[in-house]
């Protein structure tokens, strides 16, 4: 009798812990809940999602550097010569690995949404003569999260970094891409996880005219999706290096030959 009464109460508190972003919106939650807050803004392919990039979103929470962090996969399978995985396989590894944690967020809505969601025109400011956007939340700040491989890259062009999570509003035709990804969210400064191989320092602590307030290190610096996805082909042990849920997506799908013989 004492077990079922407990279980539903247990799935249910289990439920509770997942902050997804169409759930607070039903509970018309989202300015309580965010109201004040460091909100991360991690963006990145994740193809596959593994423990290094886990690490990174829940180190930048536990040393205090933001209070929520919401988690983004670059939108659509192909650009700039680049071929990714189906976002929504690459969502379903998201929700895996953060479907417990209280201070990650997780979502379904593509950029042009995530942008609606969060934000209202900025009339007042302009970026290269784009409409840009602000957040709808009172005295809340968007960080970006990202990898010293993505500022070294972006870097390279001024273009790209005068537009880089800038909140340029979002056209149609980058509803659902990795352009409209990077674009959706204004942030003000930068967490930035650094490899081992890449050098910061010509940086002199600033990414596209924004602070870095933090470079992180986590134990899993030296993992790439890249390393995964060639063990993968290689029939070799993913085993402590990707959730167990991620595995089981990777596995019933096929992704990266994982089954090819």
């Amino acid at each position: 009798m004492l077990t079922s009464i407990l279980f539903p109460f247990l799935i249910l508190s289990s439920a509770l812990q997942a902050l997804v972003l169409e759930d607070i919106e039903k509970s018309e939650t989202l300015i309580s809940t965010f109201q004040t807050k460091r909100i991360g803004y991690y963006i990145g392919s994740f193809d596959p999602l593994h423990k290094g990039h886990e690490a990174i979103a829940r180190q930048v929470i536990d040393e205090g550097y933001c209070d929520y962090v919401i988690v983004v996969p670059a939108w659509g399978t192909t650009d700039q010569n680049k071929s990714r995985s189906n976002t929504e396989l690459r969502l379903d590894m998201l929700f895996a690995s953060f479907a417990d944690d209280p201070h990650i967020i997780v979502t379904r809505k593509n950029p042009l949404q995530l942008q609606q969601a969060l934000t209202e025109d900025a009339p007042e400011r302009k970026v290269l003569g784009k409409s840009t956007v602000k957040t709808i939340i009172p005295d809340a700040r968007f960080v970006g999260v990202v990898g010293s491989d993505v500022v070294i890259e972006t870097a390279k062009s001024e273009r790209k970094c005068a537009v880089f999570m800038e909140g340029i509003k979002i056209g149609n035709s980058h509803k659902d891409t990795s352009v409209g990804t990077a674009l959706a969210l204004p942030v003000e400064e930068f967490i930035v996880s650094v490899r081992d191989e890449d050098d910061l320092l010509p940086f002199e602590g600033k990414f596209c005219n924004r602070p870095i307030i933090k470079e992180i290190r986590t134990p899993f610096h030296d993992l790439s999706a890249t390393r995964i996805r060639q063990l993968l082909k290689e029939h070799k042990s993913i085993d402590g290096l990707v959730n167990e849920g991620v595995k089981n997506i990777i596995m019933s799908h096929n992704l990266y030959n994982f089954n090819d013989s």
